[in-house]
């Protein structure tokens, strides 16, 4: 998932660099439009990044109290 965030960060950051340099609004806007579709993607990826982790602790803290029993 870092690697998918990583690279949909670095997509977001081309089509910035592409914004700046185009001269027609309607190109501007579309890109503008990537770029909150790539924001909204990478949000996505990081709050399921937070449930893996957390499922992760919690299968630790499981096998931990099953290891005490």
């Amino acid at each position: 998932m870092e690697s998918e965030i990583a690279a949909a960060t670095e997509q977001m950051g081309r089509y910035r660099s592409q914004q700046l340099q185009v001269r027609k609004n309607d190109e501007y806007q579309a890109l503008g439009g990537e770029i909150t579709r790539t924001q909204s993607a990478i949000g996505t990826l990081e709050g399921q990044e937070l449930e893996v982790m957390y499922a992760i602790d919690e299968a630790r803290r499981k096998v931990t109290a099953a290891g005490e029993s």
